[in-house]
């Protein structure tokens, strides 16, 4: 008997998936550029039958691969070729543990979906500010342990930012639980942030306890084409000052990856038609209801203008506008990855 059947016959058989069809789902990364091998998936529905699967990996000395929504562009999820490394996935701990909207916190299970924990704040009238272009699938567990970036990350920070605190199954299995959503927490080390963005090396993230928000009261987008990428930190520190910091997200777009887009996908409509080789998409927002940011942008705008690091540019009259902005954002990595596929 191999290690990792001796680890398998020790389970319980409603968490183990022996079905190479879904085994087969999770063993080519989301690039398509690596694929390995596993005998089987585990879908643990709680923290202790992780910790059980760890103590039995360790025990027999298996290799364990934790998979989320198997989005990342790294093939971080992926086994290797060996076909002797288990597979895990949290996608059966998928639940909201708790909104407390007085402390502006919410705990989750790690294999929660992104969009799920944004929909749980919305029905508080908060909102969680980490937002991806795969969070219609990606989980917070893999974006804790990825210590995802988002393009919210000017005004938030980054996941390493949002997370108060981690339940966790230590590589002996062992349960570390700190989520306590307390924010002035002095009290020695800050163990959780060891564990964002260790990618799984130290331990299995199974809970988190993250930051909330009061959501936007108002929001302005612009489409931006700058004269030289030497532009962008002036401009952003322009933006920065003329909103009062309001900038929520800065992303830097190159005119040869529109030009992949629109190529790819000749529906899609150019925001701006002065050809550039360097785009900007700037939104800013404000949870007050009073203080509006139309004329601070506008002011932004013709600064950048007299300045000449502004070649061109459009601000969103509608939702849909605004959509249509990101839409394009979010469209370019897809279109990369699709190209390099070929």
């Amino acid at each position: 008997m191999t290690p990792y059947e001796k680890v398998l016959a020790e389970l319980p058989t409603e968490i183990v998936v022996n079905d190479k069809d879904i085994i087969n789902g999770y063993t080519t990364d989301f690039r398509k550029k690596y694929t390995g091998e596993s005998p089987a998936l585990l879908r643990p529905r709680s923290t202790e039958e992780v910790a059980s699967i760890v103590k039995l990996c360790n025990l027999h000395n298996v290799a364990l691969v934790p998979v989320g929504g198997n989005t990342g562009y790294c093939g971080g999820a992926t086994p290797d070729e060996s076909g002797q490394q288990l597979l895990i996935s949290l996608q059966r701990m998928n639940k909201i543990r708790e909104v407390d909207a007085d402390n502006l916190s919410i705990t989750v299970d790690a294999g929660c979906i992104l969009s799920e924990i944004h929909e749980a704040a919305e029905q508080e009238n908060l909102m969680f500010p980490l937002s991806l272009g795969s969070q219609q699938s990606c989980q917070i567990g893999g974006n804790i342990s990825t210590n995802a970036g988002g393009v919210s990350a000017v005004r938030y920070g980054i996941t390493r930012d949002l997370v108060l605190g981690l339940e966790v199954v230590l590589p002996d299995g062992q349960v570390l639980s700190n989520l306590s959503p307390l924010r002035k927490d002095n009290r020695g080390y800050a163990l959780h942030q060891l564990l964002i963005g260790a990618e799984g090396s130290l331990g299995i993230v199974t809970g988190a306890s993250l930051r909330l928000f009061l959501p936007a009261a108002s929001r302005v987008t612009a489409f931006l084409a700058i004269n030289e990428i030497s532009d962008l930190m002036p401009l952003l520190a322009k933006a920065q000052r003329y909103t009062g910091e309001a900038v929520t997200s800065f992303e830097y777009i190159s005119g040869a990856s529109l030009d992949l887009l629109f190529a790819g996908k000749p529906e899609l409509r150019r925001p701006i038609q002065t050809p550039s080789e360097h785009f900007v998409l700037i939104e800013a927002a404000s949870s007050s209801p009073v203080l509006g940011l139309d004329q601070a942008i506008e002011a932004f705008f013709e600064d950048g203008m007299s300045g000449e690091i502004i070649v061109d540019g459009v601000i969103a009259t509608s939702e849909q506008q605004r959509q249509d902005f990101w839409n394009l954002r979010e469209h370019i990595p897809k279109v990369k990855c699709s190209t390099a596929a070929q």
